[in-house]
């Protein structure tokens, strides 16, 4: 079933013209506006430039891939896990992480600090 789930987010993704984490991790997080998100409509866009997805909530985790400010991505719908803490986006000592569906499979973990609903 999370493999059909994933797959129609694919489909909607490559329609609509939004971002889906993919598998080239590159750079750290950057400065942004303190706007977290609580992924409300399921919908969420990147606050910062090289905004990391990693694979497991907390900062010393290797991360999946990295987003750019403006860059939308899906993630999964009204839910955030706490981890490890983190200082991003003009926010010191947060642990707030947002769930988002990575491609073909998979839940990676965004800074909630970092993006925010669309």
């Amino acid at each position: 079933m999370m493999a059909a789930t994933l797959s129609a987010f694919a489909l909607v993704a490559a329609s609509s013209g939004v971002a889906i984490a993919q598998s080239e991790p590159s750079g750290q997080s950057g400065a942004g506006q303190r706007a977290p998100s609580f992924c409300g409509t399921g919908l969420i866009e990147s606050l910062a430039v090289n905004n990391p997805i990693r694979v497991a909530p907390n900062i010393s985790s290797a991360v999946h891939d990295t987003f750019q400010r403006g860059q939308r991505t899906f993630c999964v719908q009204d839910t955030y896990v706490l981890g490890g803490r983190y200082t991003a986006c003009g926010t010191t000592n947060a642990n707030g992480w947002l769930q988002i569906p990575l491609y073909p499979s998979g839940i990676g973990y965004a800074y909630m600090t970092c993006w925010k609903d669309v």
